[in-house]
């Protein structure tokens, strides 16, 4: 038996049946954040056309599907994923109040202290007891592995003096993934006149603002 195994990223069905090609070969998803100490579920993937379910959950791990309330939601009505357990991480270090936004108490733990971590990602469970991601609760993005807040890029873009408003998304360029923005000029701003380098400016701005990777 060949085991390949797929983790970090939503697995696509179509790479998931190009992975499982060949005699006695297993896929495997695994899911799981670096919060939760990186894997909370796992297992092998059902045949084409199945969707692509995250699997079991791992021993000392707890994921559930919950809603704005933090109330279980019953099979097939999406709700956020959070997670608890032993591989639940503490918090973000020297950053208290990105902790206490994703570190949320754990209603179901009779624990003091328990937590959950909220994870941002959307699920729905299947008959088979197991969850099929379904997006994010959130604007986050994911690219070439990096976890990137596209609310935060805005910030630093509307802060220019010539910005009025602005809008980044994750989209494919020449069949890679990429950041996209898109702005709108102040009017009579230097951005709005004829000729006006908009890339080289507004890359000044971020490159000066943003935190490099």
């Amino acid at each position: 038996m060949k085991l390949r195994i797929t983790a970090g990223e939503p697995l696509p069905r179509d790479l998931a049946d190009a992975m499982g090609t060949g005699t006695g070969v297993r896929v495997w998803n695994l899911y799981g954040p670096t919060e939760t100490t990186i894997y909370s579920g796992g297992d092998a993937v059902a045949p084409s056309p199945a969707p692509i379910e995250i699997g079991s959950v791992i021993a000392g791990t707890q994921l559930y599907l919950l809603d704005a309330g933090l109330r279980a939601v019953p099979p097939g009505v999406p709700g956020e994923v959070y997670i608890g357990g032993a591989g639940l991480a503490h918090g973000y270090h020297g950053a208290p109040g990105m902790t206490a936004g994703r570190f949320v108490p754990d209603p179901f733990s009779g624990k003091p202290g328990a937590r959950l971590y909220r994870t941002g990602d959307v699920g729905r469970w299947r008959e088979s007891g197991r969850i099929e991601l379904a997006g994010r609760a959130d604007r986050q993005v994911k690219i070439r592995g990096y976890r990137i807040e596209c609310g935060e890029i805005e910030f630093v873009l509307r802060a220019h003096r010539d910005v009025h408003q602005a809008a980044v998304v994750a989209a494919t360029r020449a069949g890679d993934p990429a950041l996209v923005a898109y702005v709108v000029p102040r009017p009579g701003s230097a951005l709005a006149q004829p000729g006006a380098d908009l890339l080289e400016e507004l890359g000044r701005t971020c490159a000066s603002r943003c935190p490099s990777t």
